[in-house]
């Protein structure tokens, strides 16, 4: 039985919408940065700037590229969880792990500029992303590494289902067990000797009275 015939679990259900609505943020983030850092390439040139920049800009837009594919990854992944494919969970696990390292970068690339450029907020933000990762990480592999999960996902077989087996077996008869009754006295006339009924009032052979 393949794991995309079970049913989906609940749990996972909700992750697959939360990791969409992830992967579509780090793309629109990744576009909006790579955007930025494009225009300022040319200008990184002039003497004035802060020499930040002068690999500050590059490494942003590298970290951006890098976050892009990584949104995409994260929405391709989502097909997989939805309809249980076994790449969706190496992949979503693998993901969670990249992201909070991509985070970390840009917190720390922020963290070096001068506090006259104004990145402190971008910053934090960054540093608000790397524990929201770590936090988002240990849900999802916690989740995962459930049974059913992986089953669904097709890591591991399905479990075994009870198999109901009919077995006809004779119906117990009852038994009674009955005492024999005694055998009921027989009456015979006293007169002729014949056998006569017990209520008779007069004797079938002679025509006696019974009890005279």
């Amino acid at each position: 039985m393949m794991g995309s015939n079970l049913k989906r679990p609940g749990g996972l259900t909700v992750i697959a919408i939360l990791w969409l609505i992830a992967g579509l943020f780090n793309v629109y983030q990744s576009l909006q940065s790579i955007s930025a850092d494009v225009q300022a390439l040319p200008f990184l040139s002039n003497p004035e700037l802060d020499s930040w920049f002068q690999f500050g800009i590059p490494a942003e837009l590298a970290i951006s590229i890098f976050l892009l594919v990584l949104g995409f990854a994260q929405i391709a992944s989502v097909y997989g969880l939805w309809t249980g494919k076994s790449y969706a969970y190496k992949l979503a696990l693998a993901i969670s792990v990249v992201l909070i390292i991509t985070n970390i970068s840009l917190a720390g690339l922020y963290s070096t500029a001068p506090s006259e450029i104004g990145l402190a907020s971008s910053a934090t933000m960054a540093w608000i992303f790397v524990l929201a990762g770590i936090f988002w990480t240990a849900i999802i592999w916690r989740y995962l590494s459930k049974v059913h999960v992986k089953a669904f996902l097709g890591v591991i077989p399905p479990p075994s289902q009870p198999v109901q087996i009919q077995v006809n077996t004779p119906k117990l008869q009852r038994v009674v067990y009955e005492t024999p009754k005694a055998p009921e006295p027989k009456y015979y006339c006293r007169y002729c000797g014949v056998e006569n009924k017990k209520d008779a009032v007069f004797y079938e052979s002679c025509s006696k009275l019974l009890k005279a």
